[in-house]
């Protein structure tokens, strides 16, 4: 649990922050992926029945505080590798059941969803290094590739290839980019 917070950690003081205080009192991004990081070791971990049920009952008071003070919902069951990075202040809803690869980008306003039927039914799978902008919607069970990016105001309903950035309806591609 310690070595992803400080993964999530480095990602904030890798943008130039001028200092580590600065970072841990003023970063909501980094409030919201701490409190997530401890609420799922405390899922997934405490095992005495007492114990885990007070632990969890806080861990979910903690997160639903910090959802009403930064608009960003990282649900528990999420799986969310090291080095989280959302850079602003405002709505970020993940699924529950997402699963997220290393060193993602989630900007302001966006929603990683459901789609409930259909040849579409599931939730999102992020890859490695993937960039999603603002306002954007990634729904149902498609995969977004690694170092992929997902512009402002996309919505994203079919699977992105990796390298590939994505925008508007979600069906516009741009050859793959070399990093």
């Amino acid at each position: 649990m310690r070595q992803l917070i400080y993964s999530d950690y480095r990602r904030y003081r890798s943008t130039g922050q001028s200092s580590a205080i600065e970072v841990i009192l003023f970063t909501q991004g980094l409030w919201a992926s701490t409190v997530y990081r401890i609420a799922r070791a405390i899922f997934l971990h405490v095992r005495i029945p007492v114990l885990r049920q007070l632990l969890r009952l806080l861990s979910k008071f903690a997160q639903k505080l910090v959802e009403i003070i930064t608009g960003i919902s990282l649900p528990v069951g999420c799986e969310i590798d090291e080095g989280l990075y959302i850079g602003h202040f405002g709505p970020v809803i993940l699924h529950p059941k997402t699963r997220m690869g290393k060193n993602c980008n989630l900007s302001q306003g966006i929603t990683i969803g459901i789609v409930q039927s259909g040849e579409r039914e599931g939730v999102p799978t992020l890859g490695d290094r993937v960039f999603v902008g603002p306002n954007a919607i990634v729904i149902g069970g498609i995969t977004v590739g690694e170092d992929a990016a997902i512009g402002a105001g996309a919505i994203v309903t079919r699977s992105v290839p990796p390298r590939a950035w994505c925008w508007q309806s979600g069906q516009a591609y741009i050859a793959s980019r070399e990093l």
